[in-house]
């Protein structure tokens, strides 16, 4: 498993504090890892803020052997 997050902020804390193990700063649009990395990408409740979604689905794909699995908040207000 490898967290990711475009901010390298909080991902030291969270590895600090031993909820993670790895974790690597990436761009959604262009992740850095190789295709095939990973066996499933998972992206939770982040999807919605991206400027170009389609991109960074596109490089989800790239770089899952099996899926992608995309977890969006529902907001029955909007």
């Amino acid at each position: 498993v490898t967290a990711t997050d475009i901010s390298g902020t909080f991902l030291p804390l969270a590895q600090q504090e031993g909820f993670i193990t790895d974790f690597s700063v990436e761009n959604a649009e262009r992740l850095s890892f190789q295709d095939n990395s990973f066996d499933f990408v998972l992206c939770k409740e982040s999807y919605h803020h991206f400027p170009r979604p389609y991109m960074a689905v596109y490089e989800m794909i790239r770089v899952a052997r099996q899926a992608v699995i995309l977890i969006e908040p529902h907001d029955p207000i909007s």
